[in-house]
């Protein structure tokens, strides 16, 4: 492939992306299926996305090295030094690396996010980086994988990698689908979903007949998931016929994560041509980068056009390297809880330790009387600005108490489990330095002793049913004593949690990043 060519894919990649991306945003998450044909509402610039943040932390974290290679131990430092997403898999990959848990340690331990799309969703770099080149780009894909993701969420990257990288030289979709399925392992979840696809497409071609089957068997509670997100953006492929705007929209319309489906659609359509983006969709967007406010310390391009050509300038520079895994031992995380019952006299408080940050509570809760209540204590080095996150897949009640400090300042953590209404699927008990700004931040507590309660329903971006509603809890503790503010964001308008998923099974993690907890 001739260098010019190669440019125009980067660009057409990046472009491609950004399109999908925007186009599925606005409805992230919600049930489909949805029947846009354009962007609604339409943009006035690009949306700023995860899913290019963290690729172009990549590229320049590579462009400052001497010697660019690509490595999990490399993408590890590159996260800690310019990433403070919190939430999901990022927030646990963040967690295990400041505690010293190296990858692929780092992606599988304490993780029930593992099949999220958050690796599957920054495939794009490697294959721009091994145009032509499925193998390497696998290989690229499966070190960045490894540092949050584990399973089907590090496959899903490996074989979105492969199949980009083959865009670059080869025409037909089904084939570029196909390498990608060569990529991951013969037993992997993934092969059985994007296969039913290709099958079910081969026998009736019709958005509405696969949307029926794909969710019939596929889909689930988090919407992230890939098991079903990788069968969408099949069907987006297959269904669009190498149409741009057809392939994105039928990407979106199915739903679940759907400005990642649309963003990676819209990528491996950009590559295999450029040309056919059509100005229509990059109108609306612009060319300029523009990066979520929890990517710091880094000088990235001003416009997907010097991102590319940033891009075309390592390929062909960049080596592979691997690092054995060095192995660790988890460190249990002690609490004091106590069982509250309805008309009964209140018991004593007792320890409890949990062999490790996702804890599981041995027993289910007796009836909705009962709740369970869960203390942990924290001591932290030093004033500054942290954030304590907390979830479970139960409803719950949340009580965070800072103390003036003694030797350094102490953060208390009550947490009530309202067993009446038991949710599927919301964990962390989180504790991050500095830049994550999506839970409840505790700023300046030197001189604090203000109380925050609040109810934390839900994780954020998780929905549930098909309210497509989100919450996000956010307090702020300030120096000079001003009340804590509390804040309740519902994305879907008026509509309300639907609580008929109820479960009885307790299930809890809890995230203590780099500060180890002093329960006494």
């Amino acid at each position: 492939m001739d260098r010019e060519r190669y440019r125009d894919k980067v660009l057409g990649c990046w472009l491609g992306k950004a399109a999908g991306g925007t186009l599925g945003a606005p409805v992230e998450g919600w049930r489909g299926p949805h029947r846009l044909e354009f962007y609604d509402p339409v943009p006035e610039r690009m949306l700023p996305n995860d899913d290019l943040d963290l690729q172009v932390v990549w590229a320049c974290s590579l462009a400052a090295m001497p010697e660019p290679a690509v490595s999990c131990r490399r993408l590890a430092k590159a996260w800690l030094d310019h990433v403070g997403f919190a939430m999901d898999e990022y927030g646990v990959g963040i967690r295990n690396l400041r505690n010293r848990i190296e990858p692929p340690f780092s992606g599988s331990y304490d993780n029930w996010f593992t099949d999220g799309m958050g690796a599957a969703i920054r495939s794009e770099l490697w294959a721009c980086l091994a145009p032509g080149d499925p193998e390497l780009a696998a290989a690229f894909a499966y070190e960045d994988a490894c540092v949050d993701h584990a399973g089907s969420g590090l496959w899903s990257e490996v074989f979105l990698a492969a199949a980009e990288s083959a865009a670059f030289t080869e025409p037909d979709i089904r084939r570029v689908v196909e390498t990608g399925l060569a990529a991951i392992p013969a037993d992997s979840p993934l092969r059985e979903g994007i296969g039913d696809v290709i099958r079910w497409f081969d026998e009736k071609p019709e958005f509405d007949f696969l949307f029926g089957r794909i969710m019939e068997k596929y889909r689930s509670d988090n919407f992230t998931d890939v098991k079903v997100n990788l069968p969408i953006i099949t069907a987006g492929l297959l269904l669009g016929r190498g149409e741009f705007g057809a392939s994105i929209c039928h990407a979106v319309n199915f739903g679940e994560d759907c400005d990642c489906t649309g963003a990676s659609v819209g990528a491996i359509l950009g590559i295999l041509n450029p040309a056919g983006i059509g100005e229509k969709w990059l109108a609306p967007i612009g060319r300029s980068l523009v990066l979520s406010r929890e990517i710091t310390g880094i000088d990235a391009p001003r416009t997907l056009d010097a991102f590319s050509e940033l891009i075309c300038s390592l390929q062909g520079r960049v080596g592979l390297e691997r690092n054995p895994a060095r192995s660790f031992e988890p460190r249990p995380v002690r609490a004091l809880y106590t069982l509250r019952r309805s008309g009964k006299p209140g018991e004593a408080s007792a320890p409890v330790v949990f062999g490790g940050q996702l804890c599981r509570w041995p027993a289910p809760l007796e009836n909705e009387h009962e709740q369970l209540v869960l203390k942990f204590e924290f001591r932290v080095p030093a004033d500054g600005e942290y954030i304590v996150m907390f979830n479970t897949r139960a409803q719950v009640e949340v009580e965070v108490e800072v103390f003036p400090p003694r030797a350094a300042p102490e953060i208390l953590v009550r947490v009530t489990v309202l067993s009446a209404f038991v949710l599927d699927d919301v964990p962390p008990l989180d504790l991050l330095r500095e830049r994550a700004r999506t839970a409840l931040a505790l700023a300046d507590h030197a001189a604090v002793a203000d109380r925050a309660r609040f109810e934390q329903r839900r994780r954020r971006q998780l929905r549930i049913g098909d309210d497509g509603d989100e919450a996000d809890a956010r307090a702020e503790f300030r120096r000079d004593r001003q009340p804590a503010v509390t804040v309740f964001r519902q994305a879907g308008g008026d509509r309300r949690m639907d609580v008929r998923h109820i479960r009885r099974e307790l299930l809890l993690q809890v995230l203590v990043a780099a500060i180890a907890p002093d329960v006494r």
